[in-house]
């Protein structure tokens, strides 16, 4: 190099951190407690962020993210693990811990679709570490709930709590009487019919696989 008249130079960097110092030092916002035992009970300002912040860190859009916080909506697994990752903590820490049990009272029941002739309340929503909702059927005298097809893959599991019900699934008819169950693909249609004079109601559960 020093034939062609070439010379080398090394370029010293300057120390940025030192830790060794008696300054204060500011206070790790992400350093929180994140885990929550109700809904509404953590708030994104409680831990010194904002929506925007938390969206541009985590990749989740503001829009979901207010959903999330006013819990309308149960935020599926891999948006949870982009939540997690953004604030750099265990996916286990937003995941709450479920009870040994739970009981939802009869009057607690959510209405969720509501005819003349039927009605379908949600006794437990889908969660989706369980990927199952569990709901509750009523069906007026002389009327009938049609449920054309479920998406592929859902298993349906009918419990008959009272009277009878007459179940068009497919092409095949059959006839459920108060303490009977039955099980098939969600995919196929069917139809509840009740032909009495009494109102039927069902216990139908859908597994989605």
């Amino acid at each position: 190099m020093k034939e062609n008249g070439l010379i080398s130079r090394l370029k010293k960097y300057k120390a940025t951190t030192n830790s060794n110092h008696g300054y204060p030092v500011a206070p790790n916002l992400l350093e929180k407690d994140f885990k929550a035992e109700r809904p509404n009970q953590k708030w994104v300002g409680d831990i010194g962020l904002t929506l925007e912040d938390l969206s541009a860190i985590s990749g989740v859009s503001k829009s979901m993210l207010g959903e999330i916080e006013r819990s309308s909506t149960n935020p599926t697994i891999l948006v949870l693990w982009k939540i997690a990752a953004g604030l750099k903590i265990p996916l286990t820490r937003l995941i709450k811990e479920e009870l040994d049990y739970s009981i939802v009272r009869n009057y607690e029941l959510k209405v969720i679709d509501k005819e003349a002739e039927y009605c379908i309340y949600s006794v437990f929503p889908y969660y989706d570490l369980h990927k199952s909702e569990i709901l509750k059927l009523e069906i007026a005298p002389h009327s009938k709930l049609s449920n054309s097809r479920h998406m592929n893959g859902v298993d349906e599991y009918i419990f008959v709590v009272k009277g009878n019900v007459k179940l068009i699934l497919d092409s095949e008819e059959f006839v459920l009487h108060e303490g009977d169950s039955i099980r098939f693909k969600g995919e196929l249609p069917h139809e509840f019919i009740n032909c009495y004079d009494s109102t039927v109601n069902l216990i139908n559960v859908l597994n989605y696989k």
